[in-house]
């Protein structure tokens, strides 16, 4: 019978505490999951503000853009009409 074998198997590695929450919550703080402090955290979001805000004059800045306005281009037309 295939159950008694997984019983088996189950009963011959079963470890006491194994799924407890306490000594995993124990190694997670020990080991330091995050290394970023608060300090970190403002200068990341300074440098996220900063580069947003030059993004935004770099692409709606009329710096970029020609002073003078281009010269009209006039288009003669076929027929003239004086004084019409």
């Amino acid at each position: 019978m295939e159950n008694n074998k997984d019983i088996e198997f189950v009963a011959k590695h079963y470890r006491a505490g194994r799924f407890s929450v306490e000594p995993a919550l124990r190694r997670i703080r020990q080991t330091g999951v995050t290394r970023w402090s608060r300090t970190g955290i403002a200068a990341a979001c300074a440098a996220l503000i900063v580069l947003s805000a030059a993004a935004v004059v770099l692409v709606r800045n009329d710096f970029f853009i020609d002073s003078e306005p281009a010269a009209e281009q006039v288009t003669p037309t076929a027929f003239w009409y004086g004084g019409c």
